[in-house]
């Protein structure tokens, strides 16, 4: 199970240290998509197949759940973590739907069964519930 949350840089190759405690859980292969909750996600490879399978009983029979099969396999990418360091390389098309930028910080936060990769600006905004308003005030 992943919990907890931490931040590292995104190197200048898109690359991001993972946080030791997840990396044990999660293994030399993971899967990186784009959620419809518009954050990036990274599944370990067999709760990533385990959802993929879930979704496709119903695929000829509903529309929604062939968009999010489709939105989910479209916006996936599997990816290598680093034995030596704990690294993954974040291609440049997730990079840019998740607002992740080369140089900055990015807030890595366990949600269980997966780890999301958030702009902290946007973690802020959508999980800690603070806006930008004086005294940072929840919204």
């Amino acid at each position: 199970m992943f919990v907890g949350s931490s931040e590292h840089n995104l190197d200048a190759k898109g690359r991001l240290v993972l946080p030791a405690k997840f990396r044990e859980e999660l293994g030399a292969r993971a899967y990186l998509t784009f959620s419809t909750d518009d954050v990036l996600q990274l599944w370990t490879d067999a709760e990533f197949h385990r959802r993929m399978k879930a979704l496709q009983p119903d695929l000829d029979a509903d529309e929604e759940q062939m968009r999010r099969f489709r939105r989910l396999s479209a916006n996936s990418s599997d990816v290598e973590v680093e034995p030596s360091q704990g690294r993954i390389a974040i291609p440049a098309r997730l990079r840019d739907l998740a607002n992740l930028k080369v140089g900055q910080r990015v807030v890595i936060s366990g949600v269980y069964t997966a780890i999301e990769l958030w702009n902290p600006k946007d973690f802020e905004r959508r999980v800690l519930m603070i806006d930008e308003t004086p005294g940072g005030a929840p919204a």
